[in-house]
């Protein structure tokens, strides 16, 4: 069982393989151009007035952006091909998270 641990610990301290090192290193890095021009395009529409989303949790964000995603609700924007990191991303940037 310490054995366990140890391992854990360190595949965190070296970002071994289960991804834990790495994710946090990505996580720090300043948006891409075309995170960027996302954003842009988001906060064109909601960054001020009735449709604000920055008052949301980032969870709420991520579920309201999957539920575009998934062609469930209806946006002007097609979100259909974006990745889960780039919606994660985009949740935590509207929601003020970065």
């Amino acid at each position: 069982m310490r054995l366990h641990y140890l391992l854990l610990l360190w595949s965190v301290l070296v970002g071994g393989c289960s991804g834990v090192g790495s994710s946090t290193a990505a996580a720090e890095q300043p948006p891409s151009e075309e995170m960027k021009k996302l954003l842009e395009t988001c906060r064109g529409c909601h960054k001020a007035g009735p449709l604000d989303l920055s008052a949301n949790s980032r969870s709420e964000l991520r579920a309201k952006l999957e539920v575009i995603r998934t062609g469930k609700k209806k946006h002007p924007t097609d979100m259909s091909k974006l990745t889960d990191a780039q919606l994660d991303e985009i949740a935590a940037n509207l929601a003020g998270k970065k």
